[in-house]
């Protein structure tokens, strides 16, 4: 019997120490980061704001103007993320009124797959120099990705985005896969380039969709969409030529 008992309150205390397994304080995350270490972490819950703007290695550099000091953080380890949950905001991003900016160069893969970020996901003038994949998430605050570089092919293929949007003047250096994704509050591709292609095949535009400036590439997929509010397609292009003119010579 006491074998038995022993054996039983070993399992709760095994089962115990996964649960606790499966929370991460941001923090610690970062500490491995500034340790050389790579990070991967699957079916865990992210505690507390990740500040990657916050990694020891930082690079001083004035890339907006000679009044604004940029400080670049520097993410030489891989990170991946699978199914799993930030409860706070994901920081790669932050200016303040003294003319700081901070900002952050991933130069290893940068994975987030099956993740939901709860609050905002601040990537504002990220370079991501190596891999990246933001597939079948759920941005329930601001999906900031304004003038952020993708060196790489790059994935948001069924992911939700319940606020703003944001990819105005971003840099998408290889194809982009946007299908199946749904935006339920403004989405801003204003300025943005698609040099190599781009799909946005069976998105929900349920609010407004700014593609004001925008310049496409073959290939080319925006079938089945659904605008359900505003569009702007003002001076958009398709190889170069008006893009609803271009639409109706693809049919």
């Amino acid at each position: 019997m006491r074998t038995i008992t022993a054996l039983f309150l070993a399992f709760i205390g095994f089962t115990l120490n996964v649960s606790a397994q499966k929370t991460i304080k941001a923090a610690d995350i970062i500490e491995q980061l500034n340790k050389g270490k790579d990070v991967s972490y699957e079916n865990a819950t992210i505690t507390g704001n990740l500040n990657f703007i916050d990694l020891d290695d930082k690079k001083v550099k004035n890339k907006l103007s000679p009044s604004t000091t940029t400080y670049t953080a520097q993410v030489n380890n891989s990170v991946k993320f699978t199914n799993c949950t930030f409860n706070s905001n994901v920081v790669a991003y932050y200016s303040n009124d003294d003319n700081e900016l901070y900002t952050v160069d991933f130069h290893q893969d940068a994975i987030f797959e099956n993740c939901t970020f709860e609050k905002d996901a601040l990537f504002k003038y990220v370079k991501f120099n190596k891999n990246a994949s933001y597939k079948e998430c759920v941005f329930e605050g601001e999906a900031l990705f304004k003038y952020t570089e993708f060196s790489t092919k790059i994935s948001f293929a069924n992911s939700a985005f319940e606020h703003d949007a944001n990819f105005k003047y971003t840099d998408f250096e290889e194809y982009v896969d946007f299908s199946s994704c749904e935006f339920n509050d403004n989405a801003n591709f204003k300025y943005t380039e698609f040099p190599e292609g781009v799909s946005f095949e069976k998105c929900a535009f349920n609010n407004s969709a700014n593609f004001k400036y925008t310049k496409f590439e073959a290939p080319f997929n925006m079938k089945n969409v659904n605008f359900k509010g505003s569009t702007d397609f003002k001076y958009t292009k398709l190889d170069g030529k008006d893009f609803t003119v271009s639409l109706l010579n693809m049919e």
